[in-house]
């Protein structure tokens, strides 16, 4: 709660007219002062356009034609989420940027979609079909359909002062070979890649307790030549059911 009202300074928590299960209104942290008003398809393509557009700064049209673009997105099945979101919202974004359509590869895999798509990212760098890649991913919660239907299954936090949404576009242009970024050094290097799936079923009787997750780290540590004891710093946004 002291964390919720230190917060609600910077993240502007503010009701909404949805109702919750408790029967008030909730009360969130949405994205504003861009694509303001907008809901559904509109604000994922908002949201996604503005996020891709740095990254095709400076990009000479010889490497758009030959660019792929990995859109990760949430799973189908999740409430909320529109129909054919990854088909419709790709022919979006390609007219609006002016991209070929056949240069969108969606994968709604919800939050693992964009170290699923690092992977793929590789393969098509290192076998051609791709001179440089567009990883990443948008998300929208602030909806009256995945809102109310996350309230049904329990999965929001209402008794509480607010909560965050979790709502959010982010891309990142990928390359094999580095090139100056904003510091004059490429930003970051990817040096190993890892992917699990955790057997467990996440109830009572079968609980998550991170093999899945570790499992994928030390298959990244393996992929990247090294062990574990070289990596002295980790971050990680997974906790509870999430980390399956």
């Amino acid at each position: 709660r002291t964390v919720a009202s230190l917060r609600s300074g910077l993240d502007h928590f503010k009701r909404i007219p949805f109702l919750g299960s408790s029967g008030a209104d909730l009360v969130v942290s949405p994205i504003e002062g861009y694509a303001d008003g907008t809901t559904s398809l509109d604000r994922y393509e908002a949201l996604a356009i503005k996020a891709i557009l740095p990254c095709l700064n400076g990009l000479p049209e010889d490497d758009r034609s030959r660019l792929a673009i990995f859109l990760g997105l949430p799973r189908p099945r999740r409430p909320g989420v529109p129909t054919a979101l990854g088909r419709v919202l790709s022919h979006r974004i390609a007219n609006r940027l002016g991209l070929p359509l056949q240069a969108f590869h969606v994968i709604e895999l919800g939050r693992v979609s964009a170290l699923v798509a690092l992977a793929q990212a590789r393969h098509a760098l290192g076998s051609g079909v791709a001179t440089q890649c567009i990883v990443g991913g948008v998300d929208v919660l602030v909806n009256a359909g995945s809102l109310r239907g996350l309230s049904e299954a329990g999965q929001l936090k209402e008794e509480w002062d607010g909560f965050i949404p979790g709502e959010a576009a982010a891309f990142v242009r990928i390359m094999t070979v580095p090139v100056p970024g904003h510091w004059g050094v490429s930003p970051a290097a990817i040096r190993g890649i890892g992917l699990a799936r955790d057997a467990a079923t996440g109830t009572a009787s079968d609980p998550l307790v991170g093999v899945g997750i570790c499992a994928a780290l030390r298959a990244a540590v393996r992929d990247a030549g090294t062990d574990e004891s070289a990596v002295h710093f980790y971050i990680n946004d997974l906790n509870g059911s999430r980390s399956g």
